[in-house]
């Protein structure tokens, strides 16, 4: 009797899953509900957290489709003694409108203000530019998942992310977790 419940529940959990899926796809569950289908086109907006990136370690960005191959966004990365305001364009060159190759070419804009000597002692304050270029995948459904690799060029020599305080790899990956909408 109890494998009879366990095989119910199993179909039970699968069935909702599986509509659950189906209706994140843009595949209409009941015959009578409008099939809505997800893309950079019905969906160009997007509300994401990214973990590394041009962030470095973690930025909140909103980006906005401008048509089904280019796209642009921005967003912003408070840690302590250092403000960084990523700024991009991304490229989708091969795949449809909801997987596709992400090239991206951007650059962000750092603030450092950090003590010298000691945290009552004066700080040291400068704006930091530093490029990147990067190369990944996008997934967009009413979520999105974006991977990349970055390649950083920083443009005003070493900054906190670059310099000795904090060392970065010039190859930096990027995780993106969002809403389209």
């Amino acid at each position: 009797m109890t494998h009879v419940r366990i095989l119910f529940i199993a179909v039970t959990v699968i069935s909702f899953t599986g509509a659950a899926f189906a209706n994140d796809a843009g595949v209409a569950t009941n015959k009578s509900a409008p099939v809505e289908r997800v893309t950079r086109s019905t969906r160009p907006n997007v509300i994401s957290l990214a973990l590394g990136d041009q962030g470095i370690y973690y930025s909140i960005n909103y980006d906005r489709a401008l048509s089904k191959w280019v796209g642009v966004g921005g967003g912003f990365s408070v840690l302590p003694f250092l403000y960084q305001f990523p700024v991009y364009c991304n490229f989708y060159p091969v795949g449809s409108q909801k997987t596709a190759l992400l090239l991206t070419l951007g650059f962000t804009v750092g603030f450092e203000s950090y003590p010298i000597d000691s945290f009552s002692g004066p700080f040291h304050t400068r704006a930091t530019l530093d490029g990147a270029f990067g190369v990944g995948f996008e997934y967009r459904s009413r979520f999105l998942l974006r991977l990349k690799a970055n390649v950083f060029f920083p443009f005003s020599g070493p900054s906190l992310a670059f310099g000795t305080q904090l060392f970065v790899s010039p190859v930096w990956p990027g995780l993106f977790l969002g809403y389209a909408f």
